[in-house]
């Protein structure tokens, strides 16, 4: 093994575990490569490939720096916050050239389509000086192609969304096709998921901010779902129960697994199942605007009862769960006061449905089996749901439709939002391999990263070891249980104090932004005044991102704070009018906070009185 080698192996060991142990087996096992080095005539080394048609090089066999150079000067100074991402690696000289050009955060993101590429490049280039880099982050085929997606996922937000920037080296998109048409499918399917999370915020962020603060009156005598972490047996493994139409196959059999596994049963399949007998572990419920009729089955009033902080408080209200545990929030109260309680509670998420809530759940509670079932995001039998009529040509979705491959290898009906749940759950098994996620859905879409078997042969196999599941469960101490009322009331008390210390404090923001933008478009330039209210704004800023209800209040003013981190990167290049142009829309933005946080103080009231 040269020097050069090994030095790369272990600053990739350090970048990237799991990308470097895939590459160090491939690397073990690869006997011929396609790729090859040669020497620029400015003595660079650069990287070759034997084509089908011929050999090329994906370097200038001249001057490859100033190849790269004049490539990238497009992208040598991007707005801050914002990243590139590449398509192709070559020798790596085009990746260095625009961390030299943006020295002030901007991360690049590249995408190899061809691993003897890496491989040489690896074997024959330094690579040290890239991959010590914190803002440089690399995809390679058949290794680690889903971190692609899980970083423009953790990295696109309101602020980058219009300027982040994406581009291929001309000679790999001529030559690997195949790999661009699926980096480009990647772009935009993360896109059009950040885009409907966004979306959907922005028209009912206000509803499930404000679900949050009724929800507090169930607080006394519920459970806290955090602790059920690492409690129930290794070898017992879990079971979600979605609502696609394949779960009329084998809901009967549920009741093999009984005390055998842990059955956790989605919402709008808790009809279905209980219809036919089986009585699951736990039910769980998300969205704040689920509609009543999915829980209308005899009975569910005895099951525990998994709720989101901001779950429908009709429904809680209508069912009145006896066993009622929250799992998951956002909430810097909740955290708070479960913490308080001897226990704690945080945000578990895993992309929008509340079938991948509970294999969240699941992963964090310690499971390492986790099998699905009426997963079948897709229109399995002419269906939408398990409980469903035929679907017809004047059915209408609201979400486009597109074909994907089934567990069969036949193309098999969507819509555009379960194609982003499909991708959600194949990067939920790809991010924790030591998980076995089996589809045991017997239908419906195919989910890479998963096992595909029948719910008999899954309980066959691995429901084993029967235990009394439902004395585990009731074990559980309930939380709150003395005093709950009381403390709840003292919370919701405090919380409104500090709403309305937020509005006062908002309304004086804006006051002197407004003032600050009056005083340069009259070409007032006294340094003092101004400096003293950059030092006030300063201050607020800082107090309002240190509030408990900070992300609550950023829920419910969701639009304001949308409106506001869009226009960010429309700078002026006049340096004062950009300055004018900042002090409007801040002010703007404490406007809109300070109006929105209104409906906060309402709520607050109502909940109090229901208590």
């Amino acid at each position: 093994m040269n020097t050069i080698y090994e030095n790369n192996l272990k600053a990739l060991k350090q970048k990237n575990e799991k990308l470097w142990e895939a590459f160090y087996t491939y690397a073990k096992q690869q006997k011929e490569s396609r790729a090859f080095t040669a020497v620029a005539k400015n003595g660079e080394v650069i990287i070759g490939y034997h084509g089908k048609d011929r050999d090329f090089n994906l370097n200038s066999t001249y001057n490859p720096s100033k190849e790269a150079e004049k490539l990238m000067a497009e992208y040598d100074t991007i707005p801050d916050n914002a990243f590139l991402c590449m398509y192709g690696l070559a020798n790596g000289i085009f990746a260095k050239r625009f961390l030299e050009c943006n020295p002030h955060g901007n991360a690049i993101y590249v995408y190899e389509p061809d691993l003897d590429i890496f491989m040489t490049a690896m074997q024959e280039i330094d690579l040290t000086e890239l991959l010590n880099n914190n803002r440089f982050f690399i995809s390679v085929e058949s290794l680690n192609t889903d971190d692609f997606g899980d970083f423009l996922l953790s990295y696109i937000s309101e602020i980058n969304e219009l300027t982040n920037r994406y581009m291929a080296l001309p000679i790999y998109q001529t030559r690997f096709p195949e790999g661009y048409d699926r980096y480009k499918q990647i772009i935009k399917d993360k896109y059009e998921y950040y885009r409907i999370q966004t979306n959907t915020l922005i028209k009912v962020g206000k509803q499930i901010g404000l679900a949050s603060i009724s929800n507090m009156r169930f607080l006394p005598n519920c459970r806290s779902g955090a602790d059920y972490k690492d409690y129930f047996p290794e070898d017992v493994p879990a079971i979600i129960v979605a609502a696609g139409p394949s779960l009329q196959k084998n809901v009967d059999l549920l009741k093999k697994a009984k005390g055998k596994a842990i059955t956790i049963v989605v919402d709008s399949a808790i009809n279905t199942v209980m219809a036919h007998g089986v009585m699951p572990d736990f039910v769980i419920t998300v969205d704040t605007n689920k509609e009543l009729k999915n829980f209308t089955a005899e009975g569910l009033a005895d099951v525990f009862f998994l709720a989101d902080a901001t779950a429908n408080t009709a429904v809680l209200d209508m069912v009145k769960p006896k066993n009622l545990v929250f799992y998951s929030t956002d909430s810097g109260t909740w955290s708070r006061m479960f913490s308080d309680a001897g226990s704690s509670l945080g945000e578990i998420f895993a992309g929008g449905s509340v079938a991948l809530d509970a294999m969240a759940l699941a992963i964090d509670w310690g499971f390492k089996r986790i099998i699905m079932i009426g997963q079948d995001l897709a229109m399995t039998g002419n269906k939408q749901y398990a409980d469903g009529e035929n679907l017809n040509q004047n059915t209408s979705f609201n979400s486009p439709t597109l074909y994907v491959k089934d567990i069969y290898g036949n193309d098999v009906l969507t819509k555009k939002d379960y194609y982003t749940f499909i991708r959600s759950i194949e990067d939920l098994a790809y991010r924790n391999p030591d998980i076995d996620f089996i589809d045991a859905t017997e239908g419906g879409a195919l989910k890479r990263h998963t096992r595909i078997m029948t719910l008999q042969q899954a309980i066959d196999q691995y429901c084993k070891n029967v235990y009394n599941i439902t004395e585990m469960i009731e074990a559980i101490p309930r939380r709150f249980a003395t005093n709950g009322n009381e403390l709840v009331k003292q919370e919701l008390q405090k919380m409104k104090e500090n709403i309305e210390l937020l509005i006062t404090r908002m309304r004086e923001g804006a006051e002197v932004c407004d003032k600050a933008a009056y005083m340069l478009e009259h070409k007032q330039y006294d340094k003092d005044k101004l400096r003293k209210i950059n030092e006030k704004i300063r201050i607020l800023d800082e107090w309002y991102a240190d509030m408990e209800e900070h992300k609550l209040i950023k829920k419910i003013t969701c639009q304001a704070n949308h409106d506001y981190e869009t226009t960010i990167y429309l700078t002026e290049k006049d340096s004062v009018a950009e300055s004018i142009r900042i002090y409007k829309n801040s002010a703007k933005l404490y406007i809109g906070i300070a109006d929105g946080v209104a409906d906060i103080i309402k709520t607050i009231e109502q909940c109090e009185k229901e208590i």
